[in-house]
């Protein structure tokens, strides 16, 4: 699903859920294979009836908007589901007790995931908001590749999108691995030290001028030459619809920027490799600062670092958020 990143048009599924008053049926783009989940999500839902059941808007209400309201449930739903029944007697379906389920009527509703969920999430609360206009979505370490620059600031209205330190999932789209790509082969083309001696670097203090010629000053060798072409072919060969249609993580951003206080031991970071101690590293007791992105645009590239995958673990972002909420004294 998450691979599946050509950018999706949403003008068939803004017909079918009614939310083209939000995004423009004509411009607006989601992850393809995240929409496609959500949009299975979205009619799930709707075919079970549970968030109706859950969330029972005044018969009033419903008629005034001209919607058939709803018989009381006083029957089993049965429908299809992805896991096996715990019946032997009939495989393939799950039963939803409806009438065993509270009434919640007058709670909001919170559409929350994490990484590919919380991309999911995102879609789907785009395609629930029109039903239920009060709707809140909390993103946690979203992908960088969910909707077009537009429908990113739109949805900053009900979406928020919270993320940890140097966090290599919510930069991940096509043009930031695109970008990477073309770095790391012009790295390549410019090494003058073994490869290692450049992994050794990791340990070892070396200069750059060690290990990389300057942009000027590669030698003009056929291995140097042909690497430098092939660096130019594959440029040229991104350009595509996918590069012409840039994707953002969604939503207002927050971003748990992580800093040192040195000396102490514990919590998250008091190793690069977290669950072992490798020997190498300092140990750290890491301090997050809360602050908005105010300009998503600027999420276009990697930082590398020891921490940038660990940073998008679940458990990780539980603990940075714990953390900030006692440094800071919030509720």
């Amino acid at each position: 699903t998450d691979a599946m990143c050509i950018p999706g048009n949403l003008g068939r599924l803004s017909q079918e859920w009614k939310f083209d008053a939000i995004a423009d049926p004509a411009t607006s783009y989601a992850h393809s294979g995240m929409m496609e989940v959500a949009a299975w999500i979205r009619s799930d839902i709707e075919g079970i009836q549970v968030l109706e059941t859950l969330l029972p808007r005044k018969q009033r209400d419903m008629q005034e908007e001209g919607e058939q309201t709803l018989p009381k449930v006083s029957e089993t739903v049965r429908r299809r589901g992805r896991f096996p029944s715990s019946s032997s007697s009939d495989p393939g379906y799950s039963e939803v007790e409806l009438d065993a389920l509270p009434n919640c009527w007058g709670y909001g509703l919170m559409v929350v995931g994490h990484s590919l969920g919380a991309g999911v999430a995102s879609i789907l609360s785009l395609m629930l908001k029109p039903k239920y206009p009060e709707l809140r979505c909390i993103a946690f370490s979203p992908p960088g590749c969910i909707f077009d620059y537009k429908l990113a600031e739109k949805s900053s209205e009900w979406i928020t999108s919270v993320f940890v330190g140097k966090d290599m999932i919510v930069r991940a789209s096509w043009h930031s691995l695109i970008k990477m790509r073309g770095q790391v082969l012009d790295m390549i083309r410019r090494a003058k030290a073994n490869k290692n001696t450049i992994l050794s670097s990791s340990i070892k203090d070396h200069s750059v001028e060690d290990l990389l010629y300057g942009e000027d000053s590669v030698p003009q060798t056929p291995y140097h030459a042909a690497l430098k072409q092939r660096i130019e072919k594959l440029s040229s060969q991104t350009k595509m619809h996918m590069e012409h249609v840039r994707m953002y993580p969604p939503g207002k951003l927050l971003h748990l920027a992580k800093t040192d206080r040195s000396g102490s031991t514990g919590g998250i970071g008091a190793c690069c490799c977290r669950y072992a101690t490798c020997g190498f590293c300092q140990q750290k007791d890491n301090f997050y600062v809360p602050m908005w992105v105010e300009d998503r645009q600027m999420l276009d590239e990697f930082l590398v670092s020891s921490s940038m995958l660990l940073d998008h673990f679940p458990d990780v972002v539980n603990e940075a958020i714990l953390k900030v909420n006692h440094d800071f004294n919030l509720n």
